[in-house]
């Protein structure tokens, strides 16, 4: 595929075909950034009393970190899902040459 850009067309950068899956990407980093909040807002519930939680005594804020857990689940449901079915998609990127020696101007 020609390119216009000067840099490439001087030899400057290589075009290379890549192969990904956007979606399971997405979901990917979704699921990991919920698990960073859910890790922090968890931590009242793993701080806590454990008999009072085998009571069934579970208060709100531990109610809310089980309902904050769910989507997590979900998104990696999701990413797994993605990785395996989903068709890569094929694009370039360019990336350096690295046999390209850069001439100096004066």
């Amino acid at each position: 595929m020609p390119s216009n850009q000067p840099t490439v067309r001087e030899g400057g950068w290589i075009e290379v075909p890549v192969q990904s899956r956007p979606k399971a990407r997405l979901f990917g980093l979704l699921a990991l950034v919920w698990l960073g909040v859910v890790g922090l807002v968890s931590l009242p519930f793993w701080t806590a009393d454990w008999q009072s939680k085998l009571a069934g005594k579970f208060s709100d804020a531990n109610w809310i970190c089980i309902l904050l857990a769910i989507p997590e689940i979900v998104l990696l449901v999701l990413a797994v899902q993605y990785y395996f079915t989903e068709t890569p998609v094929e694009r370039i990127h360019l990336r350096r040459d690295p046999n390209y020696v850069q001439r100096q101007r004066s």
